[in-house]
């Protein structure tokens, strides 16, 4: 079992204010976006300042998985998936296996992380 951080970075106070956290149970209302649809990943590439990288989503054979095009670096695994809307829709995991220059990223969508939390019974 992974061990639990000792910090809680979303009440960490910045120029504007706390960062914050992602209602998971907002989110899950959206629809995870379609192919054709821009997403845009945010990340902070092994620990790098924020970079926003745009995309556009591209077809994946499961619903398990967001793919999109969007250029990530390395280092950018459990950055959020943002739509259109800037609403949260996908973690970031993974590019492209088997290529060093990926032609695709994907991510876990977020609706799929609360369904598995929900039915593992784990409180908010």
């Amino acid at each position: 079992m992974a061990a639990v951080p000792a910090s809680r970075p979303g009440e960490d106070t910045l120029a504007g204010g706390s960062r914050g956290w992602v209602d998971l149970a907002a989110t899950t209302r959206e629809p995870v976006p379609e192919p054709g649809a821009i997403v845009y990943v945010v990340q902070h590439p092994d620990g790098l300042p924020l970079k926003q990288a745009p995309g556009v989503v591209t077809p994946t054979t499961t619903p398990l998985r967001l793919r999109y095009d969007a250029d990530t670096l390395p280092g950018s695994s459990g950055s959020l998936v943002l739509n259109s809307r800037l609403e949260p829709v996908a973690l970031h995991h993974a590019g492209e296996p088997t290529s060093h220059l990926a032609s695709y990223n994907q991510g876990i969508p977020l609706n799929r992380i609360a369904e598995h939390i929900r039915s593992a019974g784990i409180a908010p």
